[in-house]
């Protein structure tokens, strides 16, 4: 298990540091400001479902979980990108905006400490500290067993100008 959770953490970091985000000019910047460091990654051996307080949750089969506490610097972002599954995210600290292609628009959602959302895969979309004090975040990925890419790079949807 301490032998995965490093190989996550080079993966991720890597990913976090190296993953460049194309622009509609081709220009690719990376990630700037975002500290990943994974906690704990362990593998839902079959299929899962659990239901209550409003919740269903269910998986088809074997699934890792990736829990991780991530700081982003004021001005910090991710970039443009997406994920290979769903990713649950809370704010601990600060307030982090986030950027969706939605039609012809591409709307800004602005969420704070203790506030909590919810990610689907393959959504691409942009997230940075727009304020002035470090953002602290705990997000838990979940994705197919084997998985250690957990950022994708995405282009810039022609919609969104952030």
């Amino acid at each position: 298990m301490t032998r995965l959770v490093a190989l996550l953490a080079v993966g991720i970091t890597a990913l976090v540091g190296l993953a460049a985000v194309a622009h509609g000019n081709g220009r690719a910047d990376t990630p700037v400001g975002v500290h990943l460091t994974p906690l704990s990654s362990a593998t839902f051996g079959s299929s899962v479902h659990a239901d209550g307080a409003g919740v269903d949750f269910r998986t088809t089969g074997p699934t890792q979980a990736l829990v991780t506490s991530i700081t982003v610097d004021p001005g910090g972002t991710f970039g443009w990108h997406s994920h290979p599954g769903p990713v649950l995210v809370t704010v601990a600290k600060g307030a982090l905006a986030e950027f969706h292609a939605e039609g012809h628009r591409c709307p800004r959602t602005t969420v704070t400490a203790g506030q909590a959302f919810v990610e689907s895969g393959g959504e691409v979309h942009l997230a940075r500290n727009a304020g002035s004090t470090p953002v602290e975040l705990n997000a838990t990925f979940l994705a197919k067993p084997g998985t250690t890419e957990f950022l994708i790079p995405q282009r810039r949807p022609r919609i969104c100008h952030v």
